[in-house]
């Protein structure tokens, strides 16, 4: 109760605190302490309306974000718990192998499919990059094949992950912390979908807001494209590329740290940690190895265009993650099991053989 009345008391300070800093950062004090010159540009100027305006909204929803947290508290404790209890018997026994812990999907056709899609896919990347190939607008340009396969695919592991999440009866599952890394992929994928798409944007075609516009160099409404201040680490402009270019390293490399790691294996197992399998792993080197950014669109008046190394980084991701969500659906099986043998004995289906 008294942490209860702790956490009630910060709150309105917090929210004060975030309306306070938005009130303090203006232009003028930007200029004084920031500006070598004394002078920000009309886009500095832009941004910073724009961070205030942010501060002001985060302001306004950190109560609701905490009282959504505190809601969500008592499910969390319970889970860990589920999960501690089931890690007891771990804790003096071998944990599961690299590939049994990555998993994998339950379908051996569509593991198969994927497994020899792969090269294909990245040769056609390579030939499109040294023979500067052009792609018809209908398959590569905005709304076309790939993007909206790309979408179709985040939904689809969307999908995957509320099915993981939402309790399951019937099939042994009692909850635990798996779920809750699986959440965190699952509203991860929500926000890429979602800006990926403008926010909706680019289906229903409304106007971005003027000082939203002045500040992304796409003229969309998406976070993803606005222009960074020059004193980030990232370049100010197509800093998102860069990031996903991170992330496919991250993901195709991280895994690899299991093979070599016995108490890697043990944490990953006793926190029920969920980990991409080998065949989303593989996508995500595919993303890694593209070609440096480069733009290289045509100047003609044809209905082609060259292709974008970071469009097609980001079809290897997208496939990843879904493969990555797909394959949580039956991983459940791995946590729910004390050992090594009794989740051997315990399977009905195999699941990662393949991949």
């Amino acid at each position: 109760m008294q942490v209860k009345r702790t956490a009630l008391a910060l709150v309105p300070l917090l929210s004060l605190g975030l309306l306070g800093l938005a009130w303090w950062l203006t232009p003028e004090m930007v200029e004084e302490r920031f500006a070598p010159d004394g002078t920000i540009t009309d886009s500095t100027r832009a941004q910073i309306a724009l961070l205030r305006i942010g501060l002001c909204v985060l302001a306004v929803l950190t109560p609701i974000l905490v009282a959504l947290g505190w809601r969500l508290k008592d499910p969390f404790l319970r889970d860990y718990r589920i999960s501690a209890r089931r890690c007891r018997p771990r804790a003096s026994g071998p944990s599961p192998s690299a590939l049994r812990l990555m998993g994998g999907l339950p379908w051996r056709g569509l593991t198969i499919g994927l497994w020899c899609a792969l090269p294909i896919w990245y040769a056609l990347v390579r030939a499109t990059f040294h023979w500067r190939l052009q792609w018809p607008r209908c398959f590569a340009g905005e709304l076309g094949i790939m993007d909206n396969t790309g979408v179709a695919l985040y939904l689809v592991a969307v999908i995957s992950a509320v099915t993981v999440v939402r309790p399951r009866r019937g099939e042994g599952t009692t909850g635990g912390l798996h779920r809750w890394w699986v959440m965190l992929l699952g509203l991860f994928c929500l926000f890429v979908v979602l800006e990926e798409t403008n926010w909706g944007q680019i289906y229903f075609a409304f106007e971005t807001p003027e000082l939203l516009k002045r500040v992304n160099y796409q003229g969309d409404f998406s976070l993803h494209n606005l222009r960074m201040p020059g004193a980030m680490p990232l370049t100010p402009t197509y800093w998102a590329n860069t990031l996903s270019q991170w992330l496919a390293i991250a993901m195709a490399v991280g895994p690899a740290l299991l093979w070599v790691s016995a108490g890697l294996r043990r944490f990953v197992w006793r926190w029920e940690i969920s980990v991409p399998p080998l065949l989303a792993q593989a996508y995500c080197a595919a993303g890694a190895l593209m070609p440096p950014e480069a733009m290289m669109f045509n100047n003609t008046e044809e209905p082609v265009r060259i292709m974008l190394p970071s469009e097609m980084r980001e079809f290897s991701i997208v496939v990843a993650f879904a493969i990555w969500l797909l394959a949580e659906r039956n991983r459940h099986r791995l946590y729910t099991a004390s050992s090594p043998s009794e989740l051997e004995a315990s399977e009905t289906t195999r699941v990662g053989d393949a991949a």
